[in-house]
């Protein structure tokens, strides 16, 4: 068995490198004007210019063929080395000619010359580190390195990424994941070792890109140019044309993009498009999913195919509808008279971009001429069409829906967004604008997380351009992850920014503000703080909802007034909340209310819950009384609680991770008032007496097992002792005088006494709160309406209120 080696100058790459300097450094000079010195005499003395000229033609022929031997015989990291177990021979190019020096070349000096390339430069870039600092900090390492054992990792690791050489961002990403010094400063910069090899995936796939052939070589040329002729023999199409674009001659003026999503359902077309019979297609998926880059890749696909098996080119014709509708007098008569020709004029396909807005408009005449043509044996139709249009507009007409194959596009993962979002900023990078990677990977996670609407890679592609020109109107060039934030928090019209030291305060602070908005309730204020500050700080796993709880106790103690509170602290606003009222689900068919009808033209057609949450994913969800709901309205909610998202009647994935679910329940009422007045609200015996309430919800069947279980917490709220009654009227009272004064601008002093008084009359353990806002606004607010009736009182007066005065 051979024993691997390293030696540098046994390499093509190393002698391909040496015989340019030999040939282009101060020898080779030396010789190309001793060969050059005979004609030019020859030139200065008789004035002949040809021998001259030849010699010049010659030696510059000569020149361009070394160049190219040299390029692609020895400077060329595709070309198979002489000898596999010479492991300096699996280096590129680039590291040689870095290296070229160095016999036995230490890791410190493999460092010095990665940071040298341009592919380490890209990596250094978008990580947001210092070349320098690297070089500082990796010069006080010990680390043993074993030259052979190193390059054999480097190796493995290049044929990992696809490379054929160990360049430099192999060489980079290897050193920092043997050196402990340059991992600190990865942990420094908050960049995971995962994020650095994503990273230099990137870089692999930039440097791919960037190295595509040119719009002017052989290749581009042959594909723009080389079958022009072929279009000639198609026939003459005038009025369709006026209507349409053809999207195959649009296309080939492009570059082919390296990024090629759905190539099954590309497949899947080509074939539907061959059939004799049932050869429509219609492209289904949700906004942004990419069905028009799905039908421009297929088109883009069907004329590559054509030219190479030399057959007859097919036009993809895009129907520009808004054209139709409104630049011609009669549109079905115009669309009916201009298919006719062009299917005497070669084969065509139509392309109806939104067959929704296309049928919505149409009259009869119009949807007539288009189910014809449906039907027509020689004609395809490929159409496209969002979700929801096809449920309420296609299915609603079984007659056009049974004439399409349906293909259905699915939203891209976060892989293939990345992917996505890499080729299109590749194709904005030569305009001088750059962007990290770490604002890459927040565009992904954000976009999920708080843009309801559309899908991937539309409403990431989407969140790239408006950062963009954030940034560019900020004067920067360098799009970076806060740019991203302040864009999505514009979209989803919540703070999406980082925490700041102000924001960590208040985090910290939030179980105190809780308490200073909701009376008594401890266990409820303690669990929802712990809850916040969990999803601000994104700690754990995110694949349900930032948190779910079920509130159990009697009326008027404060569930509703929590999620409120919550609402306005968390999410900025009471708005925010999403209520349900669980007693207006008791039947079976309360499902469809909730999640929308599968069937068009019926009641319902859009689920209200799952709009809400597509429409505002970052919400507080509210369902009061949900022991009142069906039981399958209750299964519903069982999918959100566990997975933290939900289909609707259309087929579209409703996310929940962002929202706050809290359940309101009266089930146990009695159970906790009988025990608040028999242990007098004695705090140690909560947890016993938990378990005993639960297990007679279960024995009740309220509530199944599972149901129960979902939730993150079941918080008790306990009937007010009258200490915490007396807390929640100075909190009333305080709330009714600030709104009065700010309405009226008269203010109030109430004393003591009548405080007390409007506290004792007002209290009551069976309805907690609702009691006591009905005396406050029995007692005071009446005696207050009446004074203003009796007195002339101006803004800035003060009108005392006594105990007397509230004839309690």
């Amino acid at each position: 068995m051979a024993v691997a080696s390293f030696h540098l100058t046994a390499t093509k790459q190393y002698i391909g490198l040496s015989l340019r300097r030999l040939i282009e450094g101060p020898v080779g000079w030396v010789v190309f004007l001793a060969l050059l010195w005979k004609p030019v005499r020859h030139f200065m003395e008789r004035g002949d210019m040809d021998p001259l000229g030849v010699s010049v033609v010659l030696l510059v022929s000569f020149l361009c063929i070394i160049h190219n031997f040299l390029k692609t015989k020895f400077e060329n990291d595709s070309a198979t080395p002489f000898n596999r177990t010479n492991l300096a021979g699996m280096l590129s190019v680039c590291m040689v000619r870095a290296l070229r020096h160095r016999r036995n070349p230490s890791a410190h000096q493999f460092l010095v010359a990665s940071l040298r390339s341009e592919r380490a430069r890209f990596i250094l870039q978008e990580i947001g580190l210092n070349a320098a600092e690297i070089l500082q900090q990796h010069q006080s390492s010990q680390e043993p390195f074993d030259l052979i054992l190193w390059m054999q990792e480097a190796v493995i690791e290049a044929s990992a990424f696809g490379e054929e050489r160990v360049d430099a961002n192999i060489v980079f990403l290897l050193l920092f994941r043997k050196e402990p010094l340059l991992q600190a400063l990865l942990d420094r910069a908050d960049i995971a070792m995962k994020d650095l090899e994503n990273t230099v995936h990137w870089e692999v796939f930039h440097n791919r890109t960037i190295h595509k052939p040119h719009s002017l070589s052989p290749q581009s040329l042959v594909r723009a140019v080389g079958t022009i002729g072929r279009s000639w023999v198609m026939g003459y199409t005038h009025d369709l044309d006026r209507i349409t674009t053809d999207i195959s001659e649009h296309l080939r003026s492009r570059r082919t993009p390296i990024v090629v999503l759905n190539t099954p359902e590309i497949e899947t077309i080509q074939r539907v498009i061959y059939r004799s019979t049932q050869h429509n297609i219609l492209v289904l998926g949700k906004v942004g999913a990419g069905k028009r880059t799905l039908v421009e890749n297929f088109a883009r696909k069907l004329r590559q195919d054509e030219r190479r098996n030399n057959i007859p080119f097919t036009r993809v014709l895009w129907l520009r509808t808004e054209l139709l509708l409104s630049g011609t007098t009669n549109p079905d008569a115009f669309l009916l008279n201009a298919l006719a020709h062009a299917q005497r004029a070669g084969h065509f396909i139509l392309v109806l971009p939104d067959v929704g807005a296309l049928f919505r408009a149409a009259n009869a005449n119009l949807k007539a001429v288009v189910v014809q043509f449906l039907q027509a044996k020689n004609v395809n139709v490929l159409g496209i069409v969002d979700a929801q249009d096809y449920h309420t507009i296609i299915k609603a007409e079984p007659t056009v829906d049974s004439l399409f194959e349906k293909i259905a596009v699915e939203e891209a993962t976060e892989e293939e967004t990345m992917s996505v979002l890499m080729e299109q900023y590749f194709s904005i990078e030569r305009k001088g604008v750059a962007v990290t990677y770490k604002a890459f990977k927040t565009i992904v996670e954000l976009s999920q997380r708080y843009i309801g609407k559309g899908a991937f890679p539309g409403k990431a592609v989407e969140v790239l351009e408006d950062a963009i020109l954030a940034a560019v109107r900020q004067g920067e060039k360098c799009i970076t992850e806060q740019h991203v934030r302040e864009v999505i928090s514009l979209k989803a019209h919540m703070n999406v920014q980082k925490v700041t030291e102000g924001e960590r305060e208040k985090l910290l602070e939030l179980e105190d503000a809780l308490k200073g908005k909701i009376v008594g309730q401890e266990e409820a204020i303690h669990a929802l703080a712990n809850a916040l500050k969990r999803g601000r700080l994104d700690v754990g796993v995110r694949k349900r909802p930032i948190g779910t709880f079920l509130f159990l106790g009697p009326t008027g103690v404060g569930k509703t007034e929590t999620a409120k509170v919550l609402a306005e602290i968390y999410f900025g606003s009471v708005d925010r909340i999403v209520r349900i009222d669980m007693n207006e689900f008791v039947t079976e068919e309360s499902v469809y209310e909730i999640i929308g009808s599968p069937d068009p033209g019926k009641q319902h057609a859009e689920g209200f819950l799952t709009k809400k949450i597509q429409d505002q994913p970052f919400s507080l969800v509210l369902l009061d009384e949900i022991e009142k709901a069906h039981p399958k309205v209750l299964n519903l909610f069982l999918q959100i609680l566990d997975e933290g998202q939900l289909m609707d009647g259309l087929g579209v994935k409703t996310d929940f991770r962002n929202t706050i679910i809290i359940a309101t329940s009266n089930a146990g009422a009695l159970f906790i008032r009988d025990f608040f007045k028999a242990q007098e609200n004695a705090p140690e015996q909560h947890p016993q007496f938990r378990q005993q309430l639960i297990d007679e919800i279960l024995k009740q069947k309220l509530f199944s097992p599972e149901f129960m279980n979902r939730f993150d917490d079941i918080i008790l709220y306990f009937p007010l002792t009258r200490e915490q009654a007396l807390q929640l009227a100075i909190l009333m009272l305080d709330g009714f005088i600030r709104d009065f004064s700010e309405k009226k601008g008269i203010n109030i002093v109430l004393e003591e006494e009548g405080v007390a008084a409007l506290a004792e009359k007002g209290y009551s353990i069976e309805f907690g709160a609702r009691e006591m806002r009905r005396v406050i606004m029995e007692k005071l607010e009446t005696y207050l309406a009446n004074y203003l009736l009796k007195n002339t009182v101006h803004r800035g007066e003060t009108i005392t209120v006594r105990k007397a005065d509230l004839e309690l």
